[in-house]
């Protein structure tokens, strides 16, 4: 018989329902963080293992080009292995992101990697040949929002001339959109790929010539989660 103890020595009946909210704690703690690493799973970038580009612009007419038929072409195109991502909020404040959700919006600036992230473009044609050209870059920045289900993603050509091929530049960005499921995948790809023609009509002040012309972009930013074990023996999942 085990008497009025029970089957634990010590435990009272009323120690028993002491216990209960105890146990009730207990439980809630263990089963939350696989709750939220599946949220965090959900929405965490991972690491970005490689970037490949190539794009062009161009510009059959404009309010500051010579004209005469004449073109002006600017380009480029990169390879990058082990790119570093900061990642920044709408605000501009630095976010960390190592296996934690992306911010409701902001942007995504890659740096470093091998070789180094330079997307200078070469520039072609009578208008960007009278120019200096531009500074290095040594960063390529992709502004993204979250919009229901998908991540949104944009980003901004390189161009040679502010007013030449920066003006179709700004007005139309490399597009991509995946959905958020995709970030659950060990492994993930983002694309932007695109021929865009363009016929931009300027301000009064600039005259009445439009930028006319056709961007084109093909971009690839290949991601994967990881996980790393610490010196201390604790794993580290990005």
């Amino acid at each position: 018989m085990c008497g009025r103890h029970g089957r634990y020595p010590g435990v009272t009946g009323t120690s028993h329902l002491r216990l209960l909210p105890l146990i009730a704690a207990v439980a809630a703690l263990l089963l939350a963080p696989a709750s939220d690493a599946q949220a965090r799973k959900r929405l965490a970038l991972g690491q970005l293992d490689s970037v490949t580009a190539a794009w062009s612009i161009t510009v059959t007419d404009c309010p500051f080009c010579l004209g005469g038929g004449q073109v002006d072409v600017s380009s480029g195109s990169l390879t990058s292995r082990g790119v570093q991502v900061d990642v920044r909020d709408s605000r501009g404040r630095p976010v960390d992101t190592y296996g934690r959700p992306l911010p409701a919006a902001g942007v995504l600036q890659l740096v470093g990697g091998r070789p180094n992230i330079d997307p200078l473009p070469q520039c072609d044609g009578p208008d960007l040949q009278e120019i200096n050209g531009p500074a290095h870059f040594y960063s390529l920045n992709v502004l993204f929002r979250r919009a229901a289900d998908q991540l949104e993603l944009t980003w901004t050509l390189p161009a040679c001339d502010g007013q030449i091929d920066g003006t179709p530049a700004r007005a139309t960005p490399a597009q991509a959109s995946i959905p958020l499921s995709t970030l659950r995948h060990s492994r993930y790809s983002i694309r932007f790929a695109g021929t865009v023609p363009f016929d931009l009509e300027p301000d009064t002040s600039e005259g009445t010539d439009h930028w006319r012309g056709t961007i084109s972009y093909d971009v690839t930013l290949r991601f994967a989660h990881r996980c790393i074990r610490q010196g201390n023996g604790t794993r580290f999942c990005v």
